[in-house]
Protein backbone atom coordinates (compact mmCIF):
# COMPACT_ATOMS: atom_id res chain seq x y z
CA UNK A 1 0.00 0.00 0.00
CA UNK A 2 1.33 3.44 -0.91
CA UNK A 3 0.02 6.20 1.37
CA UNK A 4 1.21 9.64 -0.11
CA UNK A 5 1.98 12.60 2.92
CA UNK A 6 0.53 15.53 2.19
CA UNK A 7 1.11 16.82 5.94
CA UNK A 8 4.10 15.58 7.70
CA UNK A 9 1.47 16.25 10.62
CA UNK A 10 -0.78 14.10 9.41
CA UNK A 11 -1.28 11.36 7.23
CA UNK A 12 -4.99 9.83 5.60
CA UNK A 13 -4.84 6.43 5.56
CA UNK A 14 -8.41 6.25 5.07
CA UNK A 15 -11.30 3.65 5.57
CA UNK A 16 -9.69 0.07 6.74
CA UNK A 17 -12.43 -2.06 4.84
CA UNK A 18 -12.07 0.00 1.49
CA UNK A 19 -9.57 -1.35 -1.47
CA UNK A 20 -9.48 2.62 -2.07
CA UNK A 21 -9.79 3.43 1.34
CA UNK A 22 -9.16 7.67 0.75
CA UNK A 23 -11.81 7.42 -1.69
CA UNK A 24 -14.16 8.00 0.24
CA UNK A 25 -12.83 11.63 1.31
CA UNK A 26 -14.61 14.04 -0.45
CA UNK A 27 -13.11 17.33 1.31
CA UNK A 28 -9.36 17.20 3.35
CA UNK A 29 -8.27 20.20 4.85
CA UNK A 30 -5.16 20.40 7.20
CA UNK A 31 -3.01 23.43 8.54
CA UNK A 32 -0.44 23.35 11.48
CA UNK A 33 -3.20 23.08 14.12
CA UNK A 34 -5.89 20.63 12.70
CA UNK A 35 -7.34 18.94 9.97
CA UNK A 36 -10.74 18.51 8.77
CA UNK A 37 -12.20 15.30 6.69
CA UNK A 38 -15.52 15.05 5.16
CA UNK A 39 -16.30 11.04 4.20
CA UNK A 40 -18.85 9.88 2.01
CA UNK A 41 -19.24 7.05 4.16
CA UNK A 42 -18.69 5.91 7.41
CA UNK A 43 -16.30 2.94 8.93
CA UNK A 44 -13.07 2.48 10.89
CA UNK A 45 -11.17 5.43 9.76
CA UNK A 46 -7.11 5.78 10.40
CA UNK A 47 -4.80 7.93 9.82
CA UNK A 48 -0.44 8.40 11.11
CA UNK A 49 0.37 11.48 13.21
CA UNK A 50 3.77 12.61 14.96
CA UNK A 51 1.74 13.74 18.32
CA UNK A 52 -1.58 12.54 20.23
CA UNK A 53 -4.70 14.69 18.83
CA UNK A 54 -5.95 17.00 21.83
CA UNK A 55 -9.85 16.05 20.55
CA UNK A 56 -11.06 13.87 17.62
CA UNK A 57 -14.89 14.89 16.60
CA UNK A 58 -17.38 13.32 14.34
CA UNK A 59 -20.13 15.35 13.50
CA UNK A 60 -18.79 17.65 15.87
CA UNK A 61 -19.21 15.18 18.90
CA UNK A 62 -16.14 14.32 20.81
CA UNK A 63 -14.74 10.76 19.60
CA UNK A 64 -12.81 8.26 21.23
CA UNK A 65 -9.95 6.55 19.05
CA UNK A 66 -7.84 3.87 19.11
CA UNK A 67 -3.58 5.14 19.06
CA UNK A 68 -1.25 2.02 18.14
CA UNK A 69 2.52 3.74 17.84
CA UNK A 70 1.76 6.92 15.43
CA UNK A 71 -1.18 5.17 13.70
CA UNK A 72 -5.02 5.81 15.17
CA UNK A 73 -7.93 4.54 14.35
CA UNK A 74 -11.67 6.22 14.67
CA UNK A 75 -14.65 3.91 14.48
CA UNK A 76 -16.89 6.94 12.83
CA UNK A 77 -20.20 4.63 12.31
CA UNK A 78 -20.16 3.94 16.12
CA UNK A 79 -19.56 7.72 17.02
CA UNK A 80 -22.83 9.16 15.39
CA UNK A 81 -25.11 5.95 15.83
CA UNK A 82 -28.17 7.25 17.47
CA UNK A 83 -28.62 6.20 21.49
CA UNK A 84 -30.53 3.48 22.91
CA UNK A 85 -33.18 4.53 24.56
Amino acid sequence: MMVPILNPRFTLIGLLNKYLSTAVVTILFTDDNSTLLQLREGGTLSFGACQEPALVTVNGVPTPFRRDGDLFVIDTIESIAPPNH
